[in-house]
């Protein structure tokens, strides 16, 4: 709307039709008692609004009273508004985004495992539980080190240590882990050191997969 459009309407046109009775009621009560349930609450609300030719948009609202003055008569407020449609967008885009990838996650047929910086596993899916033979809670309680077999432990630091350093960002090696009961259990690993917009590592993705059988043959 112009300047002079909006100067010539009520609020009512801008509130979409299946919220108009709580807006006609809260004005009302706000008229008759001075007080709102979302006036003055330090609360910023998210709600839909209408905009000219009748496109829905998301709005980040807050409302504040002003008091009577000798120059006013009635009750005013102070609407705060910012449009947030497309941070409303992106936010379900990413929800979206997060839901494919815990639906992989989860079902992914091999084993795939997120591991912090420190080396401690962050996530784990049920294949990679089924691999090694530990309940997702001993996953989630250490290190890949602490179970990595000792024959195998140096290479395994130091390819870790070099995505780190920056030096590569994926890498791919063969090693034993140590399974429940303290059975080797050979894996191929594909990891992949996951980065910020700004080049910060932030955590690793490794997909494993059973290989023992292959070694003993």
């Amino acid at each position: 709307y112009s300047l002079s459009e909006a100067l010539e309407l009520r609020v009512e046109a801008l509130v979409p039709d299946h919220l108009k009775y709580r807006h006609r009621a809260g004005i009302v009560r706000y008229g008759e008692t001075g007080h709102g349930d979302y006036i003055d609450s330090q609360k910023l609300l998210d709600l839909p609004a209408l905009k000219k030719g009748g496109e829905e948009i998301r709005i980040e609202l807050s409302l504040n009273p002003i008091e009577p003055s000798g120059e006013t008569d009635g009750r005013f407020v102070l609407a705060i508004i910012r449009d947030i449609t497309e941070r409303k967008r992106a936010e379900a885009a990413l929800r979206d985004a997060e839901a494919l990838f815990r639906s992989v996650f989860d079902h992914a047929p091999i084993g795939v495992a997120v591991v912090g910086l420190d080396g401690r596993f962050e996530r784990v899916n049920h294949a990679l539980c089924e691999i090694l033979g530990y309940a997702e809670v001993e996953l989630l309680a250490t290190t890949f080190g602490e179970i990595t077999h000792p024959e195998d432990l140096d290479i395994s630091i130091g390819y870790f240590r070099r995505a780190l350093e920056g030096e590569i960002d994926e890498y791919s090696l063969e090693k034993r882990y140590v399974g429940a009961g303290g059975r080797p259990v050979w894996v191929s690993l594909d990891i992949s050191l996951v980065r910020d917009s700004d080049g910060n590592p932030l955590y690793f993705v490794d997909q494993i997969q059973n290989i023992t059988e292959r070694k003993r043959a």
